[in-house]
């Protein structure tokens, strides 16, 4: 008897597990005698890893996302993505209203025509990568208002579902998303003068003294404002207004 072996290499990427069957036999035998032995793979299964992205309003067209595999996906993936919406947020910005919708790519970016599925029973879109797949772009416009909103964010949340892609599944990789406001924060302009007034003007406000207060642009939350009276002027709070 003698031993046949052969030494076994780390490519370093995950593979599963692997079968090798070898047969051997005699010039004068007519039926081989086969052994078969497996190689296990110690690298760990990948899983999605999302970078954190950020765009400016009217600076950038889209807001983007690279969800990455460590190793080359082993089959055909079926990965959900969660609404953009982040419940948590501070300033969540809103999916659809200061965003377009999802688009998807699984060639670099070169195209963008990734079929988006729905499941009944099931929130966000679903979307299908094909095996050897190591990186997906994930992107959504972002729309420019003329309303200062502040910085906003979004965030990705992606889960592998399918059990033959050799990603691990169920398991949600997350990602945030930044949007900046290329508005100016807002500011009062300027007090523009109405009108004089005279004493005892009576109830009827259409004569009242007055200003009109300008501001830089509009909100999309309500704003608080400070009023405050000159206390070396003249007049006199309480007694002459």
């Amino acid at each position: 008897a003698f031993d046949v072996r052969f030494a076994t290499l780390d490519d370093q990427r995950y593979e599963d597990t692997e079968t090798f069957t070898i047969s051997a036999r005699t010039p004068d035998q007519q039926d081989a005698v086969t052994g078969t032995v497996t190689v296990h793979d110690e690298d760990d299964k990948p899983q999605w890893e999302i970078a954190a992205t950020s765009a400016t309003e009217g600076e950038n067209t889209y807001i983007q996302w690279e969800a990455t595999l460590s190793s080359p996906s082993l089959g055909e993936s079926w990965t959900h993505i969660a609404s953009l919406t982040d419940p948590d947020a501070d300033s969540p910005a809103q999916y659809g209203t200061d965003t377009g919708l999802i688009q998807i790519s699984v060639d670099g970016g070169q195209t963008w025509d990734v079929q988006k599925e729905t499941v009944p029973g099931e929130t966000g879109i679903f979307f299908r990568a094909p095996a050897g797949t190591t990186s997906v772009l994930v992107r959504a416009t972002v729309n420019d208002d003329d309303q200062y909103e502040g910085t906003e964010t979004l965030l990705l949340q992606m889960t592998e579902r399918s059990n033959t892609a050799g990603i691990i599944t169920g398991m949600t990789s997350k990602a945030v998303g930044t949007i900046f406001d290329n508005e100016e924060s807002l500011q009062v302009d300027s007090l523009t003068r109405i009108r004089d007034g005279q004493e005892d003007g009576g109830s009827d406000d259409s004569q009242w003294p007055g200003w009109t207060l300008n501001v830089n642009n509009a909100a999309d939350t309500d704003t608080r404002l400070s009023l405050r009276f000159d206390p070396a002027q003249q007049a006199t709070l309480g007694e002459d207004f």
